[in-house]
């Protein structure tokens, strides 16, 4: 997998500011499309899968714990649109990410009237990394190992040169409490 520098960064300046924010994260990958035949799968308009992107990324960050969001959009072999997606959860509050995948996929059909399909990106055996575990800020082989997971919606191929990407802005961290010793960078 070749990554795209310029979304590399971004995706990893956008990790650090999550965790500049929340000492424990838990994140869940989902991919998002169209049904075969429906309207949006027919017009196949990345303007509009971006719509719906930005549109689930609000609804998301109102559910409490969901600290993050960032999408890539995409095209198949034949052409189709469609996006990977990384979520992240404040794991101080939440260690099961499997309630937050069926809000974002019952949103999804909501958002797009029905049109719309998503899958959660399940880790498989042979994957050297697990994004199915609590990541804390300090644990460098834990982030290490998120990062390579987050890079994957950084591959160059199937973006034509032309990288489409959202995410959702993070708020400055709170000035409460002791100050850490490490702040990732």
């Amino acid at each position: 997998m070749i990554p795209n520098d310029f979304l590399l960064n971004l995706i990893n300046h956008h990790l650090n500011q999550i965790l500049a924010c929340h000492a424990k994260i838990l994140a869940f990958r989902m991919d998002f499309d169209y049904q075969r035949g429906t309207n949006r799968f027919i017009r196949n308009s990345s303007a509009e899968i971006q719509d719906d992107l930005r549109e689930l990324t609000q609804a998301m960050m109102n559910l409490p714990g969901v600290t993050g969001i960032f999408w890539v959009v995409e095209w198949t072999s034949e052409g189709a649109v469609h996006a990977h997606a990384i979520f992240y959860l404040n794991a101080q509050e939440h260690q099961k990410s499997f309630p937050f995948i069926l809000q974002a996929e019952e949103l999804w059909l909501e958002i797009t009237h029905g049109e719309g399909k998503s899958q959660r990106c399940k880790p498989n055996e042979y994957h050297r990394d697990n994004i199915n575990k609590v990541v804390e800020y300090h644990n460098h082989e834990a982030l290490n190992s998120l990062r390579r997971i987050a890079s994957y919606l950084t591959k160059e191929d199937q973006k034509y040169s032309y990288p489409i990407w959202g995410c959702n802005e993070v708020p400055l961290p709170a000035r409460q409490g002791r100050p850490r010793k490490y702040i990732p960078s």
